[in-house]
C-alpha cells in the first residue's frame, strides 16, 4: 500500500502579506507620557495619507481618516480629550499627506483648543495641512518638508510663536485672520508664495 505524504503548508507568506495590506496607507495615534506629561503623538507611514481631527463635542476631539486606515483599522478613529493632553504632535514621513485640523465656528462647540504645542512635520513629498479655528496654548511649529507643500493657517490664536518652515521645493503658506502678536519669535522660512486670502486648500 503506497502513502502518500501530505503537502506541508505554510500561511505565514499569506499573513504577511495581509499584515503588509493592512498598515498600508496607516496612521498610529496613540498617548506618550515623558516625565509626567502625556501628548498626543500620531504618526503616519510612508504612503499618501489623509486625517482630519476635528472637536465632536465640547473638548472631545476625534481623528479620522480618508482612504487611511487608524491604527490598522479601516474606518476607525481615535479620541482624546482637551483636559487629558499637553502637545498634539504630527509626523506624517513620506508620501503626499493631507492634514486637516479644525474647530467649529456654527455652534457653541467653538475653537479647537491645544493644550499646549502644536507640532505637525509633513516629511517628504507634496503636502497639504489646513488648520481653521484654533486655539494654541503654547507654540505652532510646522515643518512641511520636501516636496511642492500648501500651508494653510485661518481664522486662530496663537498665543506662542507661530514657527512655518516650507523646507525643500516650491512652497505656498497662506496665513489670514491670525492673532499671533503675542510672541515676537514668529518667523516664516523657505516659502516661495506667501498669501494672506480666505482660502482652502
Amino acid at each position: 500500500m503506497s502513502t502518500r505524504r501530505k503537502s506541508e503548508r505554510t500561511f505565514a507568506p499569506v499573513a504577511a502579506l495581509e499584515q503588509r495590506a493592512l498598515l498600508a496607507d496607516n496612521v498610529t495615534a496613540k498617548f506618550v507620557t515623558t516625565n509626567g506629561l502625556t501628548d498626543v503623538v500620531i504618526t503616519g507611514d510612508n504612503s499618501a495619507n489623509s486625517i482630519t481631527i476635528t472637536q465632536t463635542s465640547l473638548d472631545v476631539y476625534t481623528v479620522r481618516g480618508s482612504s487611511t486606515t487608524i491604527n490598522g483599522r479601516s474606518g476607525g478613529t481615535f479620541t482624546f480629550r482637551f483636559d487629558r493632553f499637553d502637545d498634539l504632535r504630527i509626523t506624517m514621513n513620506g508620501g503626499n499627506d493631507y492634514v486637516e485640523i479644525r474647530g467649529d465656528s456654527t455652534s457653541d462647540i467653538g475653537d479647537l483648543d491645544i493644550t499646549d504645542d502644536l507640532v505637525i512635520s509633513m516629511g517628504s513629498g507634496n503636502d497639504r495641512v489646513n488648520l481653521r479655528y484654533l486655539e494654541i496654548e503654547d507654540d505652532l511649529i510646522v515643518n512641511m518638508g520636501s516636496g511642492d507643500d500648501k500651508l494653510n493657517v485661518r481664522d486662530s490664536t496663537i498665543y506662542g510663536a507661530g514657527i512655518y518652515d516650507g523646507g525643500l521645493g516650491f512652497d505656498h503658506v497662506n496665513r489670514f485672520n491670525i492673532d499671533d502678536t503675542s510672541d515676537s519669535a514668529n518667523k516664516l522660512t523657505s516659502f516661495e508664495k506667501r498669501t494672506a486670502v480666505a482660502l482652502w486648500f
